[in-house]
């Protein structure tokens, strides 16, 4: 299989939307634009525009991967959904973990597990390892593709091998990338004005739309637009940030005891660790507002 990276993109990050948002899904454009070049769950980071969106839908319509859905009557916006599944015959499973390597690059097994495990029926959770060896025993030719561990690694990494060339992120590692910088993950608070309204629908001008709130949101980054796509790296990076996040009387305590001890007096290595926490905590905060406006400006709100 020899599609372009932008075919790539666009086919995989529908297979995502088809089960982390379902209610939205087929896409329309816009929000086929805004899957692609979403800053969470993607590497490399992309800045797709319409018109390279639109080309590659039809590049991928051509050769049976991706369906138009014209709008009924009354209706004003063609969507689009995927026939991968179809095509290749593919379970929902084995469609979403072909998904996850398109989009993120070589992983581990460890890796695409975890980064899957929300998104895949209850009956395939404890199967990945499966999926991926059926994946790369495909015929004539794999979907995916083995690659060995470098001197560095413990586990052999897999990548997607239906672009032109297999997307490998090699040199790369996990909060190097653009987009993979510090975020809040999954129910970790938000310090109080920060705040973020409790949705904003992603798509034409006629679909929902959420306003931006004085209030605190406490959800996460998935929060604005209802998918868990959204926080998976974000819940990977800061499982040790989480419980300091929903504690911030704690966190404050240590920040205060930072700053109101004498010169030269000792600090304990849990000090210290708490106290590392809550400054990732504050980075945290500073991340995700850049993130929720930049949002915001894209979607016109």
């Amino acid at each position: 299989m020899e599609l372009s990276n932008p075919e790539v993109r666009v086919l995989a990050a529908l297979i995502e939307k088809e089960t982390a948002v379902p209610e939205s899904y087929p896409l329309t454009l816009t929000a086929m634009r805004l899957a692609c070049n979403q800053s969470t769950n993607r590497r490399p980071v992309v800045t797709y525009d319409d018109r390279t969106v639109e080309s590659a839908l039809m590049s991928l319509k051509s050769v049976g991967l991706v369906r138009f859905v014209h709008p009924a009557h009354g209706g004003r916006t063609t969507r689009y959904r995927h026939t991968a599944d179809e095509r290749w015959r593919l379970s929902t499973g084995e469609a979403i973990v072909l998904s996850a390597l398109a989009l993120r690059g070589a992983q581990t097994t460890a890796e695409v597990r975890a980064r899957v495990a929300r998104l895949l029926p209850v009956d395939e959770a404890a199967e990945v390892d499966d999926m991926l060896d059926t994946l790369a025993a495909r015929s004539p030719e794999p979907l995916a593709t083995r690659i060995e561990r470098r001197p560095s690694e413990r586990d052999d990494r897999w990548v997607a091998a239906i672009g032109r060339e297999p997307v490998d992120s090699a040199g790369v590692g996990d909060g190097a990338g653009v987009g993979d910088g510090v975020g809040v993950g999954d129910g970790v608070g938000v310090g109080d004005g920060v705040g973020v309204g409790d949705g904003v629908g992603v798509g034409d001008d006629d679909e929902r739309r959420g306003g931006r709130s004085d209030a605190v949101s406490r959800g996460g980054v998935a929060d604005l637009v209802g998918d868990p796509s959204l926080d998976d790296d974000l819940r990977l990076k800061f499982d040790r940030v989480g419980e300091t996040a929903r504690h911030p009387s704690a966190g404050a305590t240590a920040t205060t005891a930072r700053v109101d001890r004498p010169i030269g007096a000792g600090r304990s290595s849990s000090d210290g660790d708490l106290t590392g926490r809550v400054e990732e905590l504050v980075a945290a905060v500073a991340t995700l507002t850049a993130r929720l406006d930049r949002l915001e400006r894209e979607l016109g709100i």
